[in-house]
């Protein structure tokens, strides 16, 4: 029995040191890029755009910073459907220094969530979307192809949009979008920005 102990030893030794040569990856905390998320200081660092594709045709579509419950919510609204050519938005644009963020993990995700509430919505919906880049490249993407986002709801429900990265981002516009040949009305509150590992 006893020269299967130095075996053992060996065995056990080498399985320490294979486990002290993992790499372990530093606690990445996600990190928030989002100005005036909650809107508690209004529609600052926000702004709306009532967009048209052709200046020929009138935008119904409104935005509106609206007080409930205490809280301050931005809302997007159309009394009905519109053309093709026109849709409306709140955005926020951010500038970013990535020599900031430190120990970035080994595949960040860019994450955009917003929480939602609708009245009535019918037609293409709402989305969300975002815009990330630097001077030579830049990468958009939204929801409208992945969920539908209508209807009603009394309660506020969160959707979310991320975006793997592996470029070096200089700036990043988000956007909480009310489609074209859309109706009805919508409320947003608690969006988030953030970098965040990939789970």
């Amino acid at each position: 029995m006893r020269r299967f102990i130095p075996v053992l030893c060996l065995v056990t030794l080498l399985w320490a040191c294979e486990d002290s040569n993992e790499v372990i990856e530093p606690t990445f905390e996600p990190v928030q890029l989002l100005k005036n998320g909650d809107f508690e200081e209004g529609a600052s660092s926000w702004y709306f755009s009532p967009a048209t594709y052709t200046s020929t045709l009138p935008n119904h579509y409104e935005g509106e910073l609206m007080e409930e419950n205490e809280n301050h919510v931005l809302s997007l609204s159309s009394p009905k459907y519109g053309n093709p050519s026109e849709f409306a938005y709140w955005a926020q644009s951010i500038n970013i220094d990535m020599d900031t963020v430190q120990n970035l993990p080994t595949n960040p995700i860019i994450m955009f969530k917003a929480q939602l509430k609708m009245d009535d919505v019918k037609g293409e919906g709402i989305s969300l979307a975002i815009n990330l880049g630097n001077e030579s490249l830049y990468v958009f993407k939204t929801t409208e192809a992945t969920i539908e986002i209508k209807g009603s709801s009394s309660e506020y429900e969160e959707y979310e949009l991320e975006i793997p990265f592996d470029m070096l981002i200089e700036e990043i516009e988000v956007y909480l979008v009310m489609m074209p040949e859309t109706q009805g009305m919508v409320y947003f509150d608690n969006a988030s920005l953030t970098i965040e590992n990939r789970k």
